[in-house]
């Protein structure tokens, strides 16, 4: 007979269950929803874990994050444009209170959760794919495809989930505890991923995605043969598909090689030069409190009315975002938010190298994911804004799962 205590727990766990598969799921129906999704999740867990604050309150984590914030809502009251720079400052609390959640939900259950999450994020990335090839084969408007809800994001989603799976189905190979039925299963959806990655048109969620299976296997201190061909093996499936695109997508063919030899966004020839260079020269202009989270185009618009555009940023038109992570911040929130961010960064590379250093490298999957989810030179939505924070977030949150796994089977107590 079941206690009622036992029936409580049970439900408790059975909501964070569904709430957690929900989240892959519902990102395929927009931002809004996955927004809702991410806040249930964390409200769920606060809610559920209450004998634990006391616990979660030591995190080392959640005490960066918080000062981050508090720092980034400060500069939006000092900002010009102080009630339009608190709809993105305000709320960002709820990206680290999610990482921090979803990393402590996937350690619980021996395992359950963490099946369920992925098995929901196969499940969404085949929807996602499925849209994908229908609208690249009947409905396709231009050299970029809009995916399940008509914005350019596919490949933000396969790039983040997609790595996700991957990389946890390469553990599973390493440690030999798949079928053969399993294996092939995997090797299939790690093909469509690239391939619909490729057809995406999003370049560097691509080459993000291959820089992260390419590391995978270089990284590991101890390479066998089996490791060094399968990488091999990839490496001239992925130059195979795109050379493909030559013969049966020409325009595709040209963007890919084209974005590759011109477009990548350290490049002076790249349409993201003007935006970094916006970015950098406010950044300079406004070094203490920044410009205010979400206040860039509005800052930028002012500058251009007072016909000081070009004499301060060196530029003539106004993008809506500089497009890069780390200029943004420091753009947004001055010198001070991007080293109080850096701190996180740094906490966090530290954690997962010392948990990847621990395995002798054998399961480098948390600093991997670390190093390509913090690399600067590449390009992004708003900083402080929900669009790719979600995905950002929610890999954060699966490195610091992966980093309490392995720590916890050195360490007793884990204060991430």
């Amino acid at each position: 007979m079941v206690s009622l205590a036992e029936e409580d727990g049970n439900l408790k766990n059975n909501i964070l269950l569904i709430l957690l598969s929900a989240v892959p799921l519902a990102a395929l129906v927009g931002n809004a929803a996955a927004d809702i999704a991410l806040i249930l999740v964390t409200v769920a867990f606060i809610v559920f874990s209450k004998s634990e604050w006391k616990h979660f309150i030591q995190s080392r984590f959640l005490w960066l994050a918080t000062i981050f914030w508090i720092w980034i809502v400060l500069c939006s009251s000092l900002s010009l444009f102080p009630t339009h720079s608190y709809q993105d400052s305000v709320p960002y609390i709820r990206f680290p209170l999610y990482a921090f959640a979803l990393s402590q939900i996937l350690s619980r259950g021996e395992g359950k959760y963490l099946r369920y999450f992925m098995l929901a994020a196969v499940a969404g990335t085949l929807i996602e794919f499925s849209f994908m090839i229908r609208e690249y084969l009947f409905m396709r408007q231009g050299d970029r495809l809009y995916g399940t809800f008509g914005k350019l994001i596919p490949g933000w989603y396969l790039n983040s989930f997609g790595s996700l799976i991957v990389l946890l189905s390469f553990e599973k190979f390493r440690l030999g505890n798949l079928s053969t039925g399993a294996k092939s299963i995997i090797i299939i959806l790690t093909i469509l991923i690239i391939y619909a990655l490729i057809i995406s048109g999003n370049i560097m969620s691509l080459l993000t995605f291959i820089g992260t299976i390419i590391l995978y296997f270089s990284a590991r201190k101890y390479k066998d043969k089996k490791s060094i061909f399968i990488l091999l093996m990839m490496i001239a499936l992925i130059i195979f598909m795109i050379s493909w695109l030559s013969i049966i997508d020409p325009p595709l063919y040209l963007r890919i090689t084209d974005s590759i030899i011109k477009r990548m966004p350290w490049m002076v020839s790249s349409d993201y030069h003007e935006p970094w260079k916006a970015g950098i020269n406010i950044a300079f202009e406004n070094p203490i409190f920044g410009i205010g989270p979400k206040n860039f185009n509005l800052y930028c618009m002012k500058l251009q009315q007072d016909a000081n555009i070009e004499s301060l940023l060196n530029i003539t038109q106004c993008p809506w975002h500089s497009h890069n992570l780390y200029i943004s911040i420091a753009a947004e929130s001055g010198i001070i938010g991007l080293i109080l961010f850096l701190l996180i960064v740094v906490y966090i590379l530290l954690l997962a190298f010392k948990a990847s250093r621990a395995t002798n490298w054998e399961n480098n999957t948390s600093f991997l994911l670390s190093f390509i989810l913090f690399f600067p030179l590449q390009t992004y939505s708003q900083a402080f804004g929900q669009s790719l924070n979600f995905y950002f977030w929610t890999v954060l949150g699966y490195i610091l799962f992966m980093i309490r796994d392995g720590m916890r089977k050195q360490v007793s107590d884990v204060s991430l």
